[in-house]
């Protein structure tokens, strides 16, 4: 639910449709194979600067490919589960036919739309949304949570120098770069995880606090 902008970010389909489902999972699982690929061609091999920017490229796009796919477009009125389907659906083609540049120039778009867009004033429209999310937890039971959600004030504003200066406090610079791995280091064997055992601590994990789709945010 909600609107499709809030500020400079982009809510996002929280599940994909079950026919869409094989399809994000070969376009997301085709990206992370191009990362450990270029990961196995710096461990077989000597490092190049080219394989390092193919490398850094193909990691930023594994964190961006959520946003690309499943993005709510920017609307002050919503947009309809059929309209963003498919909406999602024309942007899974187009990743599937490797059409990156399309993929960044409709995200490009919809960045600018929503800056013509004026952004919902903080006041009785987000007391409403709050609302709406709080009683949305809690005809799951979900009465802590939806408890902590009408008690939340929202994220701080980047913009304030008094958050700046509180950031800047809690997450100084880094004092001294840190080195690369040495050959040794690069050599070790990776670790596994057993499917089985993965596929049950999955199915124990909690409805509203898992990783989101693409692993940076909490549903």
């Amino acid at each position: 639910g909600g609107e499709g902008h809030s500020f400079h970010s982009f809510f996002v389909v929280r599940e994909p449709w079950r026919n869409l489902q094989v399809a994000w999972a070969e376009v997301f699982g085709g990206v992370h194979r191009a990362v450990n690929r270029l990961l196995d061609e710096q461990l077989l091999g000597s490092r190049c600067p080219q394989r390092d920017v193919d490398l850094e490229r193909a990691i930023k796009l594994s964190f961006l490919m959520p946003n690309l796919i499943w993005r709510k477009p920017p609307s002050s009125s919503g947009t309809k589960a059929a309209v963003m389907q498919s909406i999602c659906r024309r942007r899974l083609n187009m990743a599937c036919k490797m059409d990156i540049v399309g993929l960044v120039r409709d995200y490009e778009r919809d960045v600018l739309l929503a800056k013509e867009l004026e952004p919902t004033p903080a006041g009785r429209r987000s007391d409403e949304n709050k609302v709406r999310r709080a009683a949305d937890l809690m005809s799951r039971s979900k009465y802590g949570k939806a408890r902590k959600e009408m008690l939340n004030n929202g994220l701080a504003n980047k913009d304030d120098p008094r958050v700046v200066q509180q950031m800047d406090i809690k997450h100084p610079a880094r004092k001294e770069e840190l080195t690369p791995l040495s050959d040794d280091e690069l050599s070790y064997a990776r670790r596994g995880i057993d499917r089985e055992n993965f596929m049950k601590e999955l199915g124990r994990l909690d409805h509203d606090v898992g990783e989101g789709l693409g692993g940076l945010r909490n549903e």
